[in-house]
């Protein structure tokens, strides 16, 4: 082997490094990375809302939403201010409780919420199913298919991305303020901290 072709093997080793470089500077810049954080399947938009006959907890007011590909989102009221969205674990349609029931379902809250539904196209770009109680209005955008909760028509906090599923896990990314600080907290294991 000569120098020459030494050298232009060596040049084009670097520059073998150096596209493989940009290629994950641009993934970077694109934010492909962040995305992957929330593996798993994003729910496809909102096809149809109707009351859900399949959850027989007395003095609750559910909903089922079901996407254009046939995925399921159970919506739960137990008071005005209490509610549970509970995504398929299939997607599909398996509601299994494994230990949620726990907290939620054994607690009788007393009589039924009285929840609001209707349709909201007063932004045509971003129509939304709004379920309003006394308290809060839970708003779950049609496309892309984002939850929203609001009080006194005020954010208090909205999804950046759909839903996410996988086997045996769901991921919910949540927008954020700049001057927002979160200091943890929330259900651990069962227990609240």
């Amino acid at each position: 082997m000569t120098g020459r072709t030494r050298n232009l093997k060596g040049l084009l080793r670097i520059l073998a490094i150096v596209l493989v470089l940009m290629m994950a500077v641009q993934i970077f810049s694109l934010g492909v990375v962040p995305a992957l954080a929330a593996s798993g399947r994003p729910l496809s938009p909102v096809a149809t809302v109707a009351p859900d006959a399949g959850y027989d907890k007395p003095n609750t007011k559910t909903f089922l939403i079901t996407t254009t590909y046939g995925e399921k989102v159970r919506v739960v009221f137990y008071k005005d201010d209490l509610f549970r969205i509970w995504l398929a674990n299939d997607g599909t349609g398996d509601f299994t409780e494994g230990d949620s029931y726990l907290l939620l379902d054994k607690e009788n809250f007393g009589s039924e919420p009285e929840v609001t539904y209707s349709y909201n196209t007063t932004n045509p770009n971003m129509p939304y199913h709004s379920f309003a109680t006394g308290a809060l209005e839970l708003r779950a955008y049609v496309n892309p298919f984002l939850f929203g909760l609001y009080k006194d028509g005020e954010a208090v906090w909205q999804e950046s991305t759909p839903l996410t599923y996988d086997v045996g896990a769901a991921t919910q990314l949540l927008a954020t303020d700049p001057n927002e600080y979160f200091y943890g907290g929330g259900m651990q294991v069962g227990n609240l901290s």
